[in-house]
C-alpha cells in the first residue's frame, strides 16, 4: 500500500544529480518541514518540533529539480512515503524518504516564474510507457496536432473563466 504525503518545507540542501546503474537519471536533496503554532498564553509564533525529509525525483523531474531547486527555497512535495533504515557506525538509523510525484516552489512564500521543458515525441511516448510521473507538458506544435487550442487561444480562454469566477 502506498502511503501519498504533501509536504511544505525549505531545502536544507543543495539538489545533487545523480544517473543509477541503469542510466535513470535522480536528484536526491533534504527538506526541513517545522510546524509552527500560535502561543496564546505569550500571544507569540513559536517553531515546534522540525522533521527532515529526504527528496528523490526520477527521469525528467529529476532534471527539472537541479536546475530550478536551490538550497533555502521553500517548496511544496507530493509523493509517495517510504521508509529507509540503515546500521551506521553509531546504531540503526531511519531515513523519511518522499519520492517526488509533483513538486515546486511554495507561492505562499514567494514568486516564481514558470517554463516548459520541451522533449522530443519519442522520449515522451518512451517515458509513459515506463509509467513516468510529471510528463512535461506537450509544446505548442504538438498542442495543435492532436486538435487542442493553440496557446493563445488557451490564455484567452483562461483569462475568460478567471474573470467569471
Amino acid at each position: 500500500m502506498d502511503v501519498n504525503v504533501t509536504l511544505a518545507g525549505f531545502v536544507g540542501t543543495t539538489p545533487r544529480l545523480f544517473t543509477s546503474q541503469n542510466g535513470t537519471p535522480f536528484t536526491s536533496f533534504r527538506v526541513a518541514s517545522t510546524k509552527r503554532y500560535l502561543d496564546r498564553s505569550s500571544n507569540a509564533w513559536v517553531d515546534g518540533k522540525t522533521i527532515w525529509f529526504t527528496v528523490k525525483a526520477w527521469r525528467q523531474p529529476a532534471t527539472n529539480v537541479a536546475e530550478s531547486v536551490r538550497k533555502g527555497d521553500a517548496v511544496v512535495v507530493t509523493g509517495r512515503l517510504a521508509v529507509d533504515e540503515w546500521t551506521a557506525d553509531d546504531g540503526p538509523r531511519t531515513d523519511l524518504v518522499v519520492e517526488a510525484t509533483a513538486l515546486g516552489p511554495d507561492l505562499t512564500r514567494g514568486t516564481a516564474r514558470f517554463a516548459h521543458t520541451v522533449a522530443r515525441r519519442d522520449e515522451r511516448a518512451t517515458d509513459a510507457a515506463a509509467g513516468e510521473v510529471g510528463d512535461p507538458a506537450p509544446d505548442v506544435e504538438d498542442s495543435a496536432a492532436e486538435g487542442e487550442p493553440e496557446a493563445e487561444e488557451a490564455r484567452s480562454d483562461d483569462a475568460a473563466y478567471a474573470m467569471s469566477a
